[in-house]
């Protein structure tokens, strides 16, 4: 495969970087670590394209005119090099990767199709994309599948390295499991208390137009805790009450969170509860939320 044609494909989240070895249980404390880090890091980076494709997934769905200018702007420069490296590939390549490269022209079509729409008010069909999306839910559907395994890898890692450190008599292993602190994410700060056997967290964010109350309680297993959470969200349109269950993977001073809603109620502005609440925020039961979570140095 031409490396050309390799980028595109993998910016689009059609390959997937390999899957590491397991650790062997003869192998150096050293190497765990290395091991480690390296899965961590192939964790975060699955973790962004999965970000990316629910996105793009939302996205479809926009009336905004900003977002379709700028969907199509980027789109219109994504398919003009992936068209490029279409005339680099080879023979066996192009028939390998028909079907990923009549996707992204799908995709294509829909966001020219969406343009025009919007600048004609409406005279132009927007087609439905249905090969886009279902190239889309695909990619998707592979990553989460790889997220997941990487996070499991990450928990069974850090459970090596504690018991290899522990055999060489150090106390690094338990540092390694150091939760307590206070955290950033974006605009929330987190304060994380326990970290042994149990922990809990609080988290706020405060602004101008908008605030959210968080808090959790989990049980911990070495880097993973599985956590209860409830939240009071509140701005100018509405507030919103709801729990969610939360896991939570430490790495040194970072948590990578994955959050569910389980359950919400919405109340609008004027004091009447919305009917949908998947229609008044993006915070109703069924939404899923990744984040990550770095602590503040003393």
């Amino acid at each position: 495969m031409t490396r050309l044609l390799a980028a595109s494909l993998l910016l689009a989240g059609v390959l997937f970087p390999a899957h590491p070895l397991s650790a062997q249980p003869s192998e150096s404390c050293a190497s765990l670590v290395a091991k480690r880090h390296d899965t961590f890091d192939r964790h975060l980076e699955t973790l962004t394209k999965v970000r990316q494709i629910r996105s793009e997934l939302g996205a479809m769905n926009t009336v905004d005119p900003a977002v379709i200018n700028t969907r199509f702007d980027q789109f219109t420069r994504a398919i003009t090099k992936l068209r490029a490296n279409y005339e680099r590939a080879t023979p066996s390549e192009k028939r390998l990767f028909a079907t990923y490269y009549a996707a992204l022209e799908d995709g294509y079509a829909f966001w020219q199709a969406k343009k025009a729409h919007e600048d004609t008010g409406g005279m132009v069909d927007v087609p439905t994309a249905s090969r886009y999306r279902e190239f889309l839910l695909a990619a998707l559907k592979g990553n989460d599948r790889l997220e997941r395994s990487y996070a499991a890898d990450t928990v069974q890692l850090d459970r090596q390295i504690q018991r290899c450190k522990a055999t060489q008599g150090g106390g690094e292993a338990r540092q390694r499991t150091n939760w307590s602190g206070t955290y950033v994410s974006g605009p929330y700060t987190i304060v994380v208390s326990g970290g042994f056997g149990s922990l809990s967290y609080k988290g706020d964010r405060n602004d101008p137009s908008t605030t959210d109350h968080v808090s959790g309680k989990c049980t911990v297993n070495g880097s993973e805790a599985r956590c209860e959470e409830t939240g009071t969200y509140h701005d100018s349109g509405k507030d919103v009450e709801r729990t969610s269950t939360v896991v939570l993977t430490l790495s040194g001073d970072t948590i990578l969170s994955r959050a569910k809603v389980t359950k919400a109620s919405v109340t609008l502005a004027s004091g009447q509860p919305c009917p949908d609440p998947a229609q008044c925020t993006s915070l109703h039961a069924g939404a899923e939320f990744d984040g990550t979570w770095t602590r503040k140095k003393p």
